[in-house]
């Protein structure tokens, strides 16, 4: 579980999944969406980080991140990702991709959300994979010390 703390109508960025191709063909992106999220969470964009970053990460309170060596970041939605078989090694050895999420929160307090969809394709046939990416998200006001929130919503 990832916990976030923000001001409300401040995007910050939840870099908590990846995503690895484990079959032979490519797959393309369709929509990225929240599971279980309070309507108090709402997903303003995503996108993709390759295998050209240096460092994966979980938190930062800018969306897209600031100061952090991703590479190129590719709208998620539309994108094609590539087998791990396929794909190269960047210089850094990263493989693989991660899924830069922009989440904005919009009422005072904390809220959850309990997962993220993607719906994608694999040659003309679609499919869904749903991953429990448990967040809670708080405003500041609401957090522990200004960046923590409680890790359990009553």
């Amino acid at each position: 579980m990832t916990t976030a703390a923000a001001d409300v109508g401040q995007v910050f960025t939840d870099g908590f999944e990846m995503l690895v191709v484990e079959g032979d063909e490519p797959i393309t992106i369709r929509d990225v969406s929240l599971v279980g999220a309070d309507p108090q969470l709402e997903l303003v964009d995503a996108v993709v980080a390759a295998e050209e970053r240096t460092l994966n990460f979980a938190y930062d309170p800018a969306f897209p991140p600031a100061e952090m060596d991703l590479g190129p970041l590719s709208a998620a939605e539309g994108m094609v990702l590539y087998p791990r078989s396929q794909q190269r090694i960047g210089t850094d050895g990263f493989t693989d991709y991660e899924l830069l999420l922009g989440i904005r929160i919009t009422e005072p307090g904390v809220w959850k959300r309990t997962g993220v969809r993607i719906l994608y394709e694999v040659g003309d046939r679609e499919y869904a994979w749903d991953s429990p990416a448990e967040l809670i998200a708080c405003t500041k006001d609401h957090s522990e010390d200004g960046v923590s929130c409680p890790s359990k919503i009553e």
